[in-house]
């Protein structure tokens, strides 16, 4: 819901749309910084490293939000390092007033407004003014940094809750082949 009291992305925060380099100055050999191109680059927390480019066009710096802005819109990275970013990325630097917690939590909370910005007949994708126009409530820096806090402690519960079932279900995985074999084989029927 916009208030009138909001303010916009663009009033707290740099943003840095990508833009796909040369394709010869791509290169796996490590030579210049690494490349990201869009969703398909990113891990759980930051990107995983596939391609490097020895001249790139746009940068991310360390600690950047990096957003997926098209295929799909809305997904999200912290950058670990400084990077070349591609078209379908866009990098977004908070300004000393807003909390970098509280903007990475409101853009996930903006996922579908962000997606409902997105223009396109073959894919759905976001230009700059949609993200430099996305609602923000205005807010004091000290109340977005407490909200940031406390999200980020829910995340890491809910982490480390999906690596305890991870664990029992491996564990019941592993009880059912020990009580009556593999399955496949069944050497206990």
């Amino acid at each position: 819901m916009i208030t009138k009291s909001d303010i916009k992305l663009k009033d707290v925060c740099n943003i840095i749309m990508g833009q796909s380099p040369e394709s010869s100055s791509y290169n796996q050999q490590g030579i210049g910084i690494p490349f990201f191109q869009g969703c398909s680059d990113f891990g759980e927390i930051h990107p995983s490293i596939r391609t490097y480019c020895s001249n790139p066009k746009k940068k991310a710096n360390v600690d950047d939000i990096l957003i997926s802005v098209r295929a799909p819109i809305g997904t999200m990275n912290i950058a670990d390092r400084e990077s070349c970013i591609g078209r379908g990325i866009a990098a977004i630097t908070p300004l000393e007033t807003a909390d970098k917690g509280f903007v990475y939590y409101l853009l996930q909370f903006n996922k579908g407004y962000l997606q409902s910005q997105g223009t396109g007949s073959t894919f759905k994708a976001i230009g700059k003014t949609a993200l430099e126009n996305m609602p923000v409530p205005n807010i004091p820096l000290k109340r977005q940094k407490a909200i940031g806090t406390e999200f980020r402690l829910i995340d890491r519960v809910l982490a480390n809750q999906r690596r305890q079932l991870t664990l029992l279900d491996d564990s019941v995985k592993s009880r059912f082949i020990e009580m009556f074999g593999d399955p496949v084989l069944n050497p206990k029927a």
